[in-house]
């Protein structure tokens, strides 16, 4: 009995002593803020980018959401990317790399590779007896575009076509797969669409310079915001600067 009686006195004791005992604190774990950014449609490899440096942001989950077509140029409450001119107006501007863009025309079209200057003098002057380059008939052009400020026309006009008026039918594609799909349904139709974007049952139209060497034109890829980005949001862009540096 004293044995019992002792081993119960123990066992209380135990149970004392333990509840006495400092309980270990569990440490929260932070839960990460939304860092959303806007994209234009198509631009896949500005989202592959994104999606990589998605994993050197510290305390924020990355949200690309995709600008609405019909915009022109969407509210900057969020970074915004897009290919093109960059923006006028009191806003944020950063230009993290360019991206190659293609020209493509729809397979029954009569246009072997052309240079430069006959390219820039079939878009802007157009003749009466709508011939091509090659003195074959052409029908009437269409140029698609996906629209809004991410249109590759502006920067076309300003950049390759020295400020001279595109001379053809603008028709609209809803995105990169759209738009791709419009010209092979379309006779006489052209488009600019990103390289990275083209589908590989397309075939770009080859452009050659001066040295007849094919010509690359590379897009600047705009960031706009209302300002200065500041933690994560800054990373993100810095992270974009030298993966395009790579």
């Amino acid at each position: 009995m004293p044995g019992r009686r002792l081993l119960c006195l123990l066992t209380l004791l135990g149970l004392l002593l333990g509840a006495c005992a400092p309980q270990a604190q569990l440490t929260p774990i932070p839960e990460k803020q939304a860092l959303t950014v806007r994209v234009s449609p198509g631009g896949a490899l500005i989202r592959s980018k994104l999606s990589a440096c998605a994993a050197q942001l510290a305390g924020s989950e990355l949200v690309i959401d995709e600008i609405p077509f019909s915009e022109v140029l969407p509210p900057v409450e969020d970074v915004t990317f897009y290919l093109g001119q960059k923006p006028t107006g009191d806003l944020f501007v950063s230009v993290p790399g360019a991206v190659r863009v293609v020209a493509i025309q729809n397979p029954q079209n009569p246009l072997p590779p052309l240079d430069q200057e006959a390219l820039k003098k079939l878009l802007t002057e157009r003749p009466a007896d709508e011939a091509s380059a090659t003195g074959t008939p052409l029908p009437a052009l269409i140029f698609f575009s996906l629209g809004g400020y991410h249109d590759l026309t502006a920067w076309a006009e300003d950049a390759f076509l020295g400020g001279k008026t595109l001379q053809a039918e603008r028709r609209l594609a809803l995105d990169a797969a759209d738009l791709q799909a419009k010209v092979a349904g379309t006779p006489g139709s052209l488009a600019l669409i990103a390289e990275p974007d083209l589908l590989p049952e397309y075939q770009s139209l080859r452009i050659t310079g001066p040295d007849q060497k094919p010509l690359v034109w590379e897009v600047p890829l705009v960031a706009v915001s209302n300002a200065v980005p500041e933690g994560d949001a800054y990373q993100l862009l810095l992270c974009l600067q030298e993966s395009w540096a790579d």
